[in-house]
């Protein structure tokens, strides 16, 4: 099994964390392929002790089944755990849906991974704790997984709370940059909802307030006859709904569509799947069942119509649309929930306690009233039309459209592309000393601008990521320093990604 780097940094650093402390926690966005991740430390587990006992819990049933398919193809004395598919099998590693192994005779457990942990409960009669107060003895072992550390009622580790503080994380805009998720274009159309009079139960708005707002003909139509034409160019868009009457309401307006949710059986639902995944069929309609653990890369547009305070359905949801699929540039959501709005960035979401209202200090992005993008508050002119947001204040204009793309609408430092004419290397000796190769690339535009990397020549870390980089520009690893630094770069990138890290340049990508 080939893990990407960053999954075989995160299996190293699990791995090693497990011999410090019993129980972690692991944060990484939808996409990042945490099912991969969990499969190599069971594999390592059961490398390091054959005997070993392993639970994989998770909080859906439908995809019990499709996480045991995975991972038995890896490890085969693989079992399924689960009442509704009338499978009780406890094995060297066993897949469980949590509403039924919690019954279970687990004495034997070693380790537990929780994917989606963000479903771990803190009330006493939930699943999740009658399971582990049933299990729970010195030498167990476990890892939640998750992409959204909180829950309606704050953060999901600190102090009283099950694990104490996130042990790693891949953060969404790192993926982004290094080209293993898209980057997401938000919009906010006309024809949104208005949330700012809704109910709020439980930290997220009133189910029947929502009901009354969505369930309407009217609106639905001017929304859906809105965010068509902006749909033009997008070959699979799923459509994100708040009831299943708010859904059959959209699919009975859309043409070549299907309809997923819990009313139907799993093998209609199924069927809709794969005729919208591997058939022609361009719109899917869903409520609640594509927000967590199914893959669809082929996702190039969300229309969000749900209106919500959750961060957790929030980043769930958008990350359906995020993954990487053949010629895929983009991500289009379409945001008629003001979800954006309430939520935050997707790199930055505001995390409220239970009853927390939205501050000032929170408002971080606003829209274009020119094309409707959600973009950086900051920002004085809008990256994608140029509209000049205070026109009235500017006699002439000074920030370049470079410097307009440093803010990132995500809530982050936005990734910055630089054409590459030549590339450079170099011998460097550090102020401690210490002998370096850099590497030098030089724009390849009017205005000169040059960005440098740094590699020390005997660390062994840094000896290592230079010669991955060696490798892209088709450069050999030579023997000593100052004949690597006499090399000619053989394949020369045609522009560079690049982030500002306080005042330096760091490069997050060659594009070739």
């Amino acid at each position: 099994m080939k893990l990407r780097p960053y999954q075989q940094q995160l299996v190293d650093a699990v791995w090693s964390k497990l011999f410090e402390k019993n129980r972690l926690l692991v944060v990484a966005p939808p996409g990042a392929g945490k099912t991969q991740a969990f499969m190599a430390i069971c594999q390592r587990a059961i490398e390091s002790k054959p005997d070993i006992n392993i639970l994989i819990i998770l909080n859906k049933v439908m995809l019990v089944e499709q996480t045991q398919r995975r991972i038995s193809k890896v490890i085969p004395n693989t079992g399924v755990y689960c009442g509704s598919l009338n499978k009780k099998d406890i094995s060297n590693v066993t897949v469980a849906s949590v509403q039924s192994v919690y019954k279970a005779d687990l004495s034997k457990i070693n380790l537990v991974i929780v994917d989606e942990a963000h479903n771990f409960g803190k009330k006493e009669d939930s699943h999740y704790a009658m399971l582990f107060k049933k299990i729970d003895h010195e030498k167990l072992k476990v890892i939640g997984f998750t992409a959204t550390p909180y829950r309606a009622s704050g953060y999901l580790y600190g102090k009283d709370e099950f694990f104490d503080k996130i042990d790693y994380e891949i953060k969404i805009e790192e993926l982004i940059a290094e080209g293993y998720l898209m980057e997401p274009t938000m919009k906010a159309p006309p024809h949104a909802f208005d949330t700012s009079n809704l109910k709020i139960v439980n930290g997220d708005f009133d189910n029947k307030a929502i009901s009354e707002m969505t369930e309407n003909d009217l609106k639905c139509s001017e929304q859906v006859t809105d965010a068509l034409p902006r749909l033009l160019g997008r070959n699979k868009i799923a459509w994100a709904c708040a009831t299943i009457k708010h859904a059959e309401i959209i699919n009975g307006l859309l043409e070549n569509s299907v309809i997923v949710h819990s009313q139907k059986s799993k093998s209609e639902n199924d069927f809709s799947v794969q005729a919208f995944e591997k058939g022609t069929v361009r719109h899917m309609v869903f409520v609640t069942m594509l927000s967590e653990g199914i893959d669809i890369p082929i996702i190039d547009a969300l229309v969000m119509l749900r209106p919500t305070r959750s961060v957790n359905r929030y980043i769930q949801s958008v990350g359906r649309a995020l993954r990487p699929f053949g010629d895929k540039k983009d991500a289009l959501i379409l945001d008629y929930g003001e979800v954006v709005k309430n939520c935050g960035p997707i790199t930055k979401p505001i995390i409220r306690r239970k009853g927390e209202r939205k501050k000032k200090e929170d408002e971080t992005l606003k829209v274009c009233p020119e094309c409707f993008g959600i973009v950086d508050k900051k920002l004085v002119q809008c990256p994608e039309c140029e509209y000049w947001f205070v026109k009235e204040e500017i006699k002439e204009p000074k920030l370049t459209k470079k410097h307009v793309q440093e803010f990132d609408i995500m809530g982050g430092v936005r990734i910055i592309e630089m054409d590459v004419g030549l590339v450079k290397l170099a011998y460097y000796k550090s102020k401690n000393n210490n002998e370096c190769v850099r590497i030098s690339y030089y724009s390849d535009s009017i205005i000169p601008e040059s960005i440098d990397e740094y590699y020390t020549w005997e660390n062994n870390w840094s000896r290592k990521n230079l010669q991955k980089r060696l490798i892209d520009l088709g450069c050999e690893l030579r023997g000593e320093i100052k004949a690597q630094c006499l090399e000619l770069v053989k394949r020369k990138p045609k522009s560079l990604n690049y982030v500002l890290d306080g005042k330096y340049k760091k490069v997050k990508k060659l594009n070739f």
